[in-house]
Protein backbone atom coordinates (compact mmCIF):
# COMPACT_ATOMS: atom_id res chain seq x y z
CA UNK A 1 0.00 0.00 0.00
CA UNK A 2 2.70 2.69 0.51
CA UNK A 3 3.47 2.06 -3.25
CA UNK A 4 2.94 5.19 -5.04
CA UNK A 5 1.54 3.46 -8.15
CA UNK A 6 -0.44 0.96 -6.38
CA UNK A 7 -4.05 0.74 -6.79
CA UNK A 8 -4.44 -1.44 -3.50
CA UNK A 9 -5.23 1.73 -1.70
CA UNK A 10 -7.98 2.23 -3.48
CA UNK A 11 -9.33 -1.38 -3.54
CA UNK A 12 -9.37 -1.44 0.04
CA UNK A 13 -10.18 2.15 1.38
CA UNK A 14 -13.56 3.53 -0.71
CA UNK A 15 -11.64 7.34 0.39
CA UNK A 16 -8.63 6.72 -1.60
CA UNK A 17 -10.80 5.41 -4.32
CA UNK A 18 -9.12 6.52 -8.00
CA UNK A 19 -11.72 8.69 -9.92
CA UNK A 20 -10.81 6.67 -13.18
CA UNK A 21 -10.75 3.30 -11.39
CA UNK A 22 -13.70 1.22 -11.83
CA UNK A 23 -13.73 -1.23 -8.58
CA UNK A 24 -17.26 -2.40 -9.54
CA UNK A 25 -14.85 -6.48 -9.82
CA UNK A 26 -14.88 -6.37 -5.91
CA UNK A 27 -18.22 -7.40 -6.10
CA UNK A 28 -17.06 -10.92 -6.79
CA UNK A 29 -15.94 -11.22 -2.94
CA UNK A 30 -20.16 -11.87 -3.06
CA UNK A 31 -21.03 -9.47 -0.21
CA UNK A 32 -23.88 -7.78 0.78
CA UNK A 33 -22.39 -4.19 -0.24
CA UNK A 34 -19.07 -2.84 -1.73
CA UNK A 35 -17.68 -2.04 1.86
CA UNK A 36 -17.89 -5.53 2.66
CA UNK A 37 -16.43 -6.51 0.00
CA UNK A 38 -13.49 -4.11 0.09
CA UNK A 39 -12.82 -6.21 3.59
CA UNK A 40 -13.24 -9.52 2.11
CA UNK A 41 -10.90 -8.71 0.06
CA UNK A 42 -8.62 -7.07 2.28
CA UNK A 43 -8.38 -10.42 4.51
CA UNK A 44 -7.76 -12.08 0.77
CA UNK A 45 -4.68 -10.19 0.48
CA UNK A 46 -3.50 -10.30 3.56
CA UNK A 47 -3.57 -14.31 3.90
CA UNK A 48 -1.89 -14.19 0.48
CA UNK A 49 1.02 -11.84 1.45
CA UNK A 50 1.65 -12.97 4.75
CA UNK A 51 -0.27 -16.68 5.14
CA UNK A 52 0.48 -19.88 4.16
CA UNK A 53 -0.17 -21.43 0.88
CA UNK A 54 -0.78 -25.27 1.16
CA UNK A 55 -1.61 -25.42 -2.40
CA UNK A 56 1.61 -23.59 -3.27
CA UNK A 57 3.92 -25.29 -1.09
CA UNK A 58 2.55 -28.87 -2.34
CA UNK A 59 3.37 -27.16 -6.05
CA UNK A 60 7.32 -26.45 -5.05
CA UNK A 61 7.43 -29.83 -3.51
CA UNK A 62 7.02 -31.61 -6.84
CA UNK A 63 9.34 -29.50 -8.43
CA UNK A 64 11.54 -26.62 -8.23
CA UNK A 65 11.38 -25.62 -11.17
CA UNK A 66 7.85 -25.69 -12.76
CA UNK A 67 4.71 -25.48 -11.62
CA UNK A 68 1.64 -26.86 -13.89
CA UNK A 69 0.09 -29.70 -15.26
CA UNK A 70 1.86 -33.13 -14.59
CA UNK A 71 3.32 -33.37 -18.44
CA UNK A 72 4.23 -29.86 -17.96
CA UNK A 73 6.00 -30.51 -14.90
CA UNK A 74 7.47 -33.32 -16.18
CA UNK A 75 8.33 -31.86 -19.29
CA UNK A 76 10.63 -29.59 -17.55
CA UNK A 77 12.04 -31.91 -15.05
CA UNK A 78 13.49 -34.01 -17.99
CA UNK A 79 15.06 -30.65 -19.32
CA UNK A 80 17.21 -30.03 -16.13
CA UNK A 81 17.69 -33.74 -15.62
CA UNK A 82 19.80 -33.51 -19.28
CA UNK A 83 21.16 -29.70 -18.38
CA UNK A 84 22.29 -30.85 -15.30
CA UNK A 85 23.99 -33.99 -16.65
CA UNK A 86 25.64 -32.04 -19.63
CA UNK A 87 26.63 -29.49 -16.97
CA UNK A 88 28.36 -32.52 -15.18
CA UNK A 89 30.24 -33.79 -18.59
CA UNK A 90 32.21 -30.11 -18.69
CA UNK A 91 32.52 -30.23 -14.94
CA UNK A 92 36.55 -30.32 -15.73
CA UNK A 93 35.72 -26.61 -17.37
CA UNK A 94 34.15 -24.87 -14.69
CA UNK A 95 35.40 -24.46 -11.11
CA UNK A 96 33.87 -27.00 -8.57
CA UNK A 97 31.05 -25.31 -6.73
CA UNK A 98 31.08 -24.65 -3.04
CA UNK A 99 28.42 -27.23 -1.44
CA UNK A 100 25.63 -25.47 -0.05
CA UNK A 101 23.98 -25.88 3.81
CA UNK A 102 20.54 -27.41 3.83
CA UNK A 103 18.40 -24.39 3.87
CA UNK A 104 16.93 -25.43 7.37
CA UNK A 105 20.56 -25.41 8.73
CA UNK A 106 20.96 -21.62 7.51
CA UNK A 107 17.66 -20.50 9.27
CA UNK A 108 18.70 -22.69 12.42
CA UNK A 109 21.44 -20.69 12.68
CA UNK A 110 20.06 -17.64 12.31
CA UNK A 111 17.33 -17.67 14.61
CA UNK A 112 20.34 -18.59 16.83
CA UNK A 113 21.92 -15.45 16.52
CA UNK A 114 18.31 -13.64 16.54
CA UNK A 115 17.27 -15.43 19.14
CA UNK A 116 14.31 -16.95 18.23
CA UNK A 117 12.75 -19.96 17.06
CA UNK A 118 11.71 -22.07 13.67
CA UNK A 119 7.98 -22.13 15.18
CA UNK A 120 8.63 -18.17 15.83
CA UNK A 121 9.19 -17.45 12.09
CA UNK A 122 6.33 -19.37 11.04
CA UNK A 123 4.04 -18.00 12.99
CA UNK A 124 1.66 -15.10 11.81
CA UNK A 125 1.71 -11.59 12.99
CA UNK A 126 4.48 -8.63 13.89
CA UNK A 127 5.77 -9.93 17.34
CA UNK A 128 9.34 -10.66 15.98
CA UNK A 129 9.44 -7.01 14.82
CA UNK A 130 11.96 -6.65 12.22
CA UNK A 131 13.98 -10.32 13.48
CA UNK A 132 11.88 -12.10 10.85
CA UNK A 133 13.04 -9.84 7.79
CA UNK A 134 16.45 -10.29 8.96
CA UNK A 135 16.78 -14.21 9.37
CA UNK A 136 15.17 -14.42 5.78
CA UNK A 137 17.68 -11.80 4.34
CA UNK A 138 20.77 -13.44 6.30
CA UNK A 139 19.66 -16.61 4.53
CA UNK A 140 19.25 -15.39 1.24
CA UNK A 141 22.25 -12.76 1.10
CA UNK A 142 25.09 -14.49 3.05
CA UNK A 143 23.60 -17.96 2.83
CA UNK A 144 23.02 -17.59 -1.07
CA UNK A 145 19.95 -19.32 -0.54
CA UNK A 146 16.43 -18.25 -2.78
CA UNK A 147 13.73 -17.04 -1.86
CA UNK A 148 11.44 -19.75 -3.07
CA UNK A 149 13.51 -21.96 -1.03
CA UNK A 150 12.92 -19.97 2.44
CA UNK A 151 9.46 -19.89 1.22
CA UNK A 152 9.27 -23.62 0.99
CA UNK A 153 11.05 -24.03 3.86
CA UNK A 154 8.73 -22.21 6.38
CA UNK A 155 5.40 -22.72 4.79
CA UNK A 156 4.92 -19.30 3.16
CA UNK A 157 4.60 -17.65 -0.25
CA UNK A 158 7.59 -16.39 -2.38
CA UNK A 159 5.42 -13.11 -2.26
CA UNK A 160 5.21 -13.44 1.04
CA UNK A 161 9.17 -13.63 1.56
CA UNK A 162 9.97 -10.74 -0.38
CA UNK A 163 7.50 -8.59 1.51
CA UNK A 164 9.81 -9.28 4.61
CA UNK A 165 12.56 -8.33 2.88
CA UNK A 166 11.59 -5.34 0.94
CA UNK A 167 10.26 -4.02 4.51
CA UNK A 168 13.56 -4.53 6.08
CA UNK A 169 15.57 -3.18 2.99
CA UNK A 170 13.12 0.16 3.76
CA UNK A 171 13.67 0.64 7.20
CA UNK A 172 17.19 0.09 7.05
CA UNK A 173 17.43 2.73 4.49
CA UNK A 174 15.65 5.31 6.15
CA UNK A 175 16.42 3.92 9.69
CA UNK A 176 13.08 4.25 10.96
CA UNK A 177 14.05 2.18 14.13
CA UNK A 178 16.26 3.89 15.63
CA UNK A 179 19.60 2.24 15.63
CA UNK A 180 18.45 -0.78 13.82
CA UNK A 181 21.37 -0.18 10.87
CA UNK A 182 23.80 -0.44 13.67
CA UNK A 183 22.34 -4.04 15.00
CA UNK A 184 21.76 -5.41 11.67
CA UNK A 185 25.83 -5.33 10.62
CA UNK A 186 26.50 -6.52 13.74
CA UNK A 187 24.54 -9.70 13.98
CA UNK A 188 25.16 -9.89 9.90
CA UNK A 189 28.76 -10.18 11.07
CA UNK A 190 27.96 -12.77 13.38
CA UNK A 191 25.64 -14.80 11.27
CA UNK A 192 28.68 -15.42 8.55
CA UNK A 193 31.04 -15.40 11.23
CA UNK A 194 28.72 -18.43 12.43
CA UNK A 195 28.27 -20.24 9.29
CA UNK A 196 32.20 -20.08 8.45
CA UNK A 197 32.74 -22.06 11.62
CA UNK A 198 30.88 -24.57 11.25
Amino acid sequence: QRYAWSSLRGCLRAGQAEEDASYDWLRLMNRPNLAACRRAYEAYMRDCLGGADEELSSAYRRSLYAIGDDAFVKGVEDEMKGASADRRMRSDLAAPEKRRREVSELLRLACEVLGVTMADLKARGRRLGFRRGMAIELVCRAGGVTQRAVAEQLGVSEHAICKQRQRLASALRTDSDSGLLGRYAAIQQQYERLISSV
